[in-house]
């Protein structure tokens, strides 16, 4: 997952592997365990597609 912050007026770019455990500042307290976030997202089914509708 990539994260994007600010720090010192610049835009800092930083990668969070499926492993780590993302945190913020922002947000005291709260821990995104990735890993655990994605597990769950492979659970579910896949959308059925459908076309968009001819102009």
């Amino acid at each position: 997952m990539m994260v994007y912050a600010k720090s010192e007026g610049e835009t800092v770019a930083r990668v969070v592997l499926q492993d780590d455990l993302f945190e913020t500042p922002l947000l005291p307290g709260f821990v995104l365990p990735l890993a655990k976030l994605l597990g769950r997202a492979d659970l579910w089914p896949p959308r059925k597609r459908t076309r968009k509708p001819s102009a």
